[in-house]
């Protein structure tokens, strides 16, 4: 193609503020907003240019691009507000899958969740004394309820590695603590045992097994 006609193509193609003044895409941005119809009308129009560039159009083809620019731009905005999020189907024969988002909640967990996310919560106020409270709080009584001690304190927020308290007593109970996205695995605390049976307990980013002698 000549560097003349791509000239005549580059012509051809209208400038942003064209575009939004068009009907169908001033109805999308009433929908979507000015900033991210414009994005995408600038991504088409890149797109468009690069291709004459290369000459991958010529005066037909544009002609046929340019009756479609409007859907183009829909397109194009659909795809950059798509949550990257996705549902997918575990066929790996792995029920807790870290991958895989570990687990599916439960109804009453994702009611709930809806709930106190939708709104403001206790999440660090104590509402008996009216002071600011700890979010560990509301994981504590689970802990001790499963660790069976007093005071069982979570004070990595959620991150990897057990915290002190709890690994200490896991060590006293005859627990011990395997990273599971390391692949590694801690040696129990007596080596002279038997053969030990893993019931695995699941925590936000580790395992923690009880070693069981027969």
């Amino acid at each position: 193609m000549k560097s003349g006609s791509k000239t005549d193509l580059y012509r051809k193609l209208p400038s942003v503020d064209e575009l939004l003044r068009t009907p169908v895409i001033a109805n999308l941005i009433s929908r979507e907003g000015p900033a991210a119809v414009t994005e995408s009308a600038r991504a088409v129009l890149s797109r468009l240019r690069q291709e004459i560039g290369t000459a991958l159009v010529d005066d037909e083809s544009l002609d046929l691009a340019l009756s479609g620019i409007p859907s183009a731009i829909e397109r194009e905005l659909q795809q950059a507000l798509r949550y990257s999020l996705r549902t997918v189907i575990n066929a790996t024969g792995v029920i807790l899958h870290t991958n895989l988002g570990r687990a599916p909640l439960s109804h009453a967990a994702i009611d709930h969740i809806r709930e106190i996310a939708g709104a403001y919560s206790n999440l660090e106020f104590d509402t008996e004394t009216g002071e600011r409270g700890k979010r560990d709080i509301h994981v504590d009584r689970l802990f001790q309820k499963l660790l069976s001690e007093k005071t069982a304190e979570l004070r990595s927020a959620g991150r990897a590695g057990t915290p002190g308290k709890i690994q200490r007593h896991l060590a006293r109970s005859g627990y011990y603590e395997s990273h599971s996205h390391l692949g590694l695995r801690a040696r129990p605390q007596r080596e002279d045992s038997a053969d030990f049976a893993r019931a695995p307990l699941e925590f936000p980013d580790h395992r923690i097994y009880r070693a069981a002698s027969n």
